[in-house]
Formats: C-alpha cells, sequence, structure tokens
C-alpha cells in the first residue's frame, strides 16, 4: 500500500510535464492501472483500493472506453458501499460518475436513478447549498434537458 502513494505522484509529475495530452493520459492510465494492482495486492477491498478503481475508471471514460469504465465504476460503488455505508459521499460520488456514463450512452433511465440517489446523500451529508449538490442538479438538468422534460430541468 505505500507505493500506491508513490506511483500517484510519479504520475502526477509525468502528467505535468507532458506537453502532449495523449502522452498524459496514457501516462496516467498507466499509474492509476498500477495503483489499482497495488491496491489489490496490498490493500483489497479497502478505501484506497475503491478510489484508484474510480481514478481509472473515470481515465477510460475520458478516452471513451466506456464498458471498462462501467465495470470498474460498478467495482468501486460496491466496494464503497460494503466499506464506508450506502449512504457515504465517496458513494455519491461514484454514483454521479456513473450516472454520468450512463447519461453520454444514453441510458438515461439508470443515469435518472444515480442521479437522483448520488443527489440524496449529497444533500443529507453536506447540507443543500454544497457544491456538490449544485452540480448533481445541473447533471440531472442536462439529462432532463436532453431528454425533452423541460419543466423538471
Amino acid at each position: 500500500m505505500p507505493y500506491v502513494l508513490s506511483i500517484l505522484l510519479a504520475g502526477v509529475c509525468v502528467f505535468a510535464q507532458a506537453a502532449d495530452a495523449q502522452v498524459r493520459i496514457n501516462t496516467l492510465t498507466k499509474v492509476c492501472q498500477e495503483a489499482v494492482v497495488e491496491a489489490e495486492q496490498g490493500a483489497p477491498n479497502t478505501r484506497v483500493h475503491a478510489v484508484a478503481l474510480n481514478n481509472l475508471a473515470s481515465l477510460y471514460y475520458v478516452q471513451g472506453h466506456y464498458g471498462q469504465a462501467e465495470s470498474l465504476y460498478q467495482r468501486a460503488l460496491a466496494m464503497r458501499e460494503h466499506v464506508l455505508g450506502p449512504t457515504h459521499p465517496q458513494v455519491a460520488q461514484t454514483l454521479n460518475n456513473l450516472a454520468v456514463l450512463y447519461h453520454v450512452q444514453g441510458h438515461y433511465d439508470q443515469a435518472e436513478s444515480l442521479y437522483e440517489r448520488a443527489l440524496a446523500i449529497w444533500e443529507h451529508a453536506l447540507g443543500p447549498t454544497h457544491p456538490e449538490v449544485a452540480s448533481t442538479l445541473a447533471d440531472l438538468a442536462v439529462l432532463y434537458d436532453t431528454q425533452g422534460h423541460y419543466g423538471q430541468a
């Protein structure tokens, strides 16, 4: 587990120095893949493992590798729910990430239920005026707008 942090820090340094966006993405993906392996070996099914999975999923999402991103988000979500409980803010983070993924793929019903669940967690844990609440409300409004549900948006 001590190597996870050093791997992530090394990746950030390389990321900051790389001029080419694709080089940065490739480097970060490799670093995050290594962090997942380290977490699986040294800290399986822990908060650290879930963070590593969520981060790698986010990089896969950015690259358009939606199947890989979905699988990792689902694993991170299950792990966070088990380790932290179903109403923890980090659970809401992964729910929102997965909702965004479903949204861009046109799986609107799945996205809506995940956005709503994330929103409820954020509101309860952080209060109705927190930026995470506003961000999730904005995501939900965009989803409704995309579907032509202008009154809900």
